[in-house]
C-alpha cells in the first residue's frame, strides 16, 4: 500500500476536538493567578508559572484550529514531527507540478537557462524534441508497484542518473530525488525537462521538472515505498528506482 495517500485506517491521527477546552481552562488559570498575586492573595513570585501555564493555554488553542489540517503530531528524535493532512499535501504536490511546469515554459522561451553558467554547453535554437513514453505500451508486472520493470529496469543509462536522499522517518518521509547528468551529456537545450512518474495514488503523479545545469530535482513527502520512473523525452532515456531499495531508505519507506 503506498504512498501519497495518508496512513491507513487503524493507524493513529491525534484528536484535537478537546484541545480549545484545555487551552480556555489554562487561561484562565493563568488569569486568576494573576489575580491572586495582583491582590497579595499569593506572596510567593509566580511569574514563571504564569508564563508556563499561559503559554500552555495559548499552544492547546492555536493546535485546536489548526488540529484538522494536521495528519500525525508526535515528539521524535529530531524534535517535533508534524505532518499535514492528505488535503493539504495534495494542494502543495499540485502546486509543485505547476511551477514546474512555468519553469520548463520560461526556459522554452527564453532560450536559456535560468542557472548559472557552467562549462556544460547550452544549445540554442529550437526547443528539444519530445519523444513518447514507452512505459504506456508495456504490461504492467506488479499491480501494486505498476512502475516497477516499466522503465528501463536500471538507475542509470545514457549519462543519466536517478537517485533518491531522505529527510524524516516517522509516519512519513520526505524524499529528494535527483536526475544527474555526467560529463559526457553536453548540448543541453532550451526547454529540456524530466518526467517524474510517481505512485497512482499521489494526486498529481506525473510531475515534470526543469533539466537545469544538467540536474532536475523533485522533493515531496510520503509513507510506503516504491519505484519512481523517470521518463527524459528530449532524450529517449528511461530511468527507474525502487525507493525501498535506495541506500538510506528509512523504515517508513522500506517496510511499507
Amino acid at each position: 500500500m503506498a504512498k501519497g495517500t495518508p496512513p491507513a485506517a487503524g493507524e493513529s491521527r491525534p484528536d484535537f476536538s478537546k484541545f480549545g477546552t484545555v487551552g480556555f481552562v489554562l487561561i484562565a488559570a493563568a488569569l486568576l493567578l494573576y489575580g491572586l498575586n495582583v491582590f497579595d492573595v499569593v506572596d510567593e513570585p509566580i511569574g514563571n508559572d504564569l508564563l508556563i501555564i499561559g503559554g500552555a493555554g495559548a499552544l492547546f488553542l492555536l493546535l485546536a484550529n489548526i488540529g484538522p489540517l494536521i495528519e500525525s503530531l508526535k515528539w521524535g528524535k529530531d524534535g517535533l514531527e508534524l505532518n499535514f493532512n492528505s488535503a493539504i499535501n495534495a494542494d502543495v504536490q499540485r502546486l509543485t507540478a505547476k511551477v514546474g511546469e512555468l519553469e520548463i515554459k520560461v526556459d522554452e522561451c527564453c532560450g536559456q537557462q535560468s542557472a548559472a553558467p557552467t562549462s556544460r554547453r547550452l544549445t540554442a535554437g529550437a526547443p528539444a524534441p519530445k519523444l513518447e513514453a514507452p512505459h504506456k505500451s508495456r504490461p504492467v508486472l506488479d499491480p501494486d508497484d505498476k512502475n516497477s520493470g516499466r522503465f528501463g529496469g536500471t538507475d542509470h543509462a545514457g549519462g543519466f542518473r536517478l537517485s533518491a536522499s531522505f529527510e524524516g522517518g516517522g509516519d512519513w518521509a520526505t524524499v529528494n530525488l535527483a536526475v544527474t547528468a555526467d560529463g559526457a551529456v553536453a548540448d543541453l537545450r532550451p526547454g529540456e525537462a524530466v518526467e517524474f512518474h510517481l505512485h497512482e495514488t499521489f494526486p498529481t503523479p506525473i510531475m515534470r521538472r526543469p533539466l537545469r545545469d544538467g540536474a532536475a530535482h523533485l522533493s515531496f513527502t510520503c509513507w510506503g515505498g516504491f519505484t519512481v520512473g523517470v521518463w527524459i523525452p528530449s532524450r529517449g532515456i528511461e530511468l527507474e528506482l525502487n525507493l525501498a531499495h535506495a541506500p538510506g531508505a528509512p523504515k517508513v519507506i522500506r517496510e511499507h
